[in-house]
């Protein structure tokens, strides 16, 4: 609902369920512009790489013995 004064728009009342999931969507892209601007920077690392440090520390699920 969007509050007017004098023809203006002044205040938004919005459900806390909307609120919240609104929150977290501008807290999604946030962190996607975070990234892009990384990559812009060259900050970046190739997946087979990143994949391979983290297998190393901790095996994939799937990959051991069964």
């Amino acid at each position: 609902m969007m509050i007017t004064q004098n023809g203006e728009a002044e205040a938004l009342l919005q459900h806390v369920v909307s609120f919240k999931k609104t929150q977290e969507t501008l807290a999604l892209l946030k962190l996607l512009a975070a990234g892009n601007k990384d990559l812009d920077a060259g900050k970046n690392s190739p997946t087979r790489e990143v994949v391979g440090s983290c297998t190393k520390t901790r095996p994939m699920i799937g990959s051991g013995p069964t």
